[in-house]
């Protein structure tokens, strides 16, 4: 006779991790601190955490779950990708589909920088007859170092 499937009731989350094993919980990914072009002026509404100061926000690197949703055209389209990994990689931003758009912007480069390292690569091809390919090496730190501030 054959067993039935057990139903998993709840799925696993990080918080339910948290209490099967509480050394998770002082687990941190490591990731780096970034000033937000707008450093922080226009948000009283409770869009940024309390222990923000100047705009400052620390940025971790995107899971492969985070990759995931980044690459799904609902979740695009929606914009709820861009909310999640927000949430998920920049705990200090707690609304963060009420970001102005320079800001969000900045920190997807960031979040670019922290997740895949400084270098990106670009190419490019014309659409003339004799279309050669050009890659370009783009340092992200010297975009972001760019950035005006508002």
């Amino acid at each position: 006779m054959e067993q039935p499937i057990k139903e998993i009731k709840e799925p696993i989350t990080q918080e339910t991790a948290v209490e099967v094993n509480p050394l998770l919980s002082r687990v941190e990914m490591p990731g780096s601190t970034f000033q937000l072009p707008s450093r922080g002026l226009f948000y009283k509404k409770g869009e940024l955490r309390d222990d923000v100061e100047m705009g400052e926000v620390h940025v971790h690197p995107m899971s492969a779950y985070d990759e995931i949703l980044m690459k799904s055209p609902d979740q695009l389209y929606s914009g709820e990708s861009v909310d999640k990994v927000f949430r998920r990689c920049i705990p200090q931003i707690l609304n963060p589909s009420e970001l102005i758009s320079k800001d969000v912007d900045f920190l997807l480069v960031c979040l670019r920088q922290v997740t895949y390292g400084n270098d990106m690569e670009v190419t490019y091809t014309h659409s003339c007859e004799d279309a050669k390919s050009n890659s370009y090496i783009i340092p992200l730190s010297d975009f972001l170092a760019t950035t005006k501030k508002i």
